[in-house]
């Protein structure tokens, strides 16, 4: 009898053991199919669809390059009369005309990489202005997409200003034949206007007409305005040559004249 009961006892505990084995590997099977429809609502909850782009690599956003060739109404350095890197007599530098024109590129690029160059040299060197031009090639070498050329008012010796001119723009398009260029009106003196103006008509050049607020106060400083340096600090305009610059709506206006042409048939006013 004893036998007997081992055997039974053995038996049953087999059966068990097989029962546990088996109740086990359907928990696993049971875990598992849970796992896998958790993994399968994540995948279709909102957000976590998988975009095309996800396993390439974004194309790089080009970047657009404006250069601005001018004077003191481009840019003036800091001096004793004048308090920040920008153009002259503007309140802030926001406020002159490049950054305007550098706040519109940027509403329709990317990227944008805007410098503005004083490039008075080519106004005062009246023997040989075509020298100076090759100060120009490092900034050239960035293929500017738009060039803006404000560049007569230091002029004194009008001999040769007409032809330097031409041959300034000729230059700068054989330099960058892909670039856009736009000529800035002469702010002060007709005569230098109508020269430029000639010019590029002949040679199908954008020309960014100032004649309506030449001579007119009211776009320019004046003694006693109030302007900001690169330090936040308020200073007030107390010479002479920085008061007839154009102020915060003569810089708005040239902006809005150049911003016009951008995009535009060359000889647009």
């Amino acid at each position: 009898m004893d036998g007997k009961i081992l055997n039974i006892v053995l038996a049953a505990g087999m059966a068990v053991l097989a029962a546990t084995t088996i109740v086990t590997a359907l928990s696993a099977q049971k875990r598992e199919k849970q796992l896998l429809s958790v993994i399968e609502s994540l995948k279709n909850s909102p957000g976590s669809e998988k975009t095309p782009e996800a396993s390439e690599t974004e194309p790089e956003k080009k970047t657009f390059t404006y250069l601005a060739l001018g004077n003191s109404i481009t840019k003036h350095g800091k001096c004793g009369y004048w308090w920040n890197e920008c153009g002259m007599a503007a309140s802030t530098a926001e406020k002159d005309y490049f950054h305007l024109v550098k706040a519109h590129l940027e509403t329709e690029h990317d990227n944008v990489n805007a410098t503005a160059y004083n490039f008075s040299a080519w106004e005062i060197t009246a023997a040989d202005r075509a020298q100076t031009l090759l100060t120009l090639e490092g900034y050239l070498s960035a293929k500017p997409d738009l060039i803006t050329v404000q560049l007569s008012e230091n002029v004194t010796d009008m001999t040769d200003f007409s032809g330097d001119f031409a041959y300034m723009l000729d230059w700068l398009a054989e330099k960058c034949p892909e670039a856009e260029i736009i000529v800035i009106d002469e702010f002060w003196n007709a005569q230098k206007s109508d020269i430029k103006r000639g010019i590029c008509a002949e040679k199908k050049v954008a020309f960014a007409d100032l004649s309506e607020i030449r001579g007119k106060k009211e776009y320019q400083s004046n003694m006693g305005a109030v302007v900001y340096g690169d330090d936040g600090q308020a200073h007030t305009v107390d010479h002479a040559g920085v008061s007839g610059h154009p102020g915060d709506s003569g810089m708005k206006y040239i902006a809005d004249k150049v911003i016009s042409l951008i995009g535009k048939e060359a000889g647009g006013k």
